[in-house]
């Protein structure tokens, strides 16, 4: 996507695939479940333990070091399996098409912290 809060994270979780982030604010603007001036609600979704950050100035000037970092994750069968477990991990807590899943939870716990805190 070419904003921070595209869908292109969804569709990579959808997809079965690790998200790769080119942002410097996902965080801010666009990390699930976040509620305001009290910070981000994330209820036990580490996404550091599934997706691949990359700033966005490593991206727009350095791209043989957006390859290494791939790369390195690609050619290493233990990092690439701890990303796709975790993956595995937090799909249901993210995506509404994923059985048994959480969101509804996530989103009134969001929610509730959005008018009480």
């Amino acid at each position: 996507g070419d904003t921070p809060s595209s869908h292109a994270f969804y569709d990579a979780l959808a997809a079965n695939c690790i998200p790769v982030l080119i942002s410097d604010r996902w965080d801010d603007v666009a990390v699930p479940f976040a509620h305001g001036r009290f910070g981000i609600m994330r209820e036990g979704i580490d996404f550091s333990r599934f997706t691949v950050r990359i700033d966005e100035w490593t991206w727009l000037n350095d791209m043989d070091h957006v390859g290494e970092i791939l790369l390195n994750i690609i050619s290493n069968p233990t990092l690439a399996r701890h990303y796709y477990s975790a993956l595995q991990e937090a799909r249901y807590k993210l995506l509404w098409s994923m059985p048994h899943n959480v969101v509804a939870d996530y989103v009134l716990e969001s929610t509730r912290k959005c008018i009480y805190e």
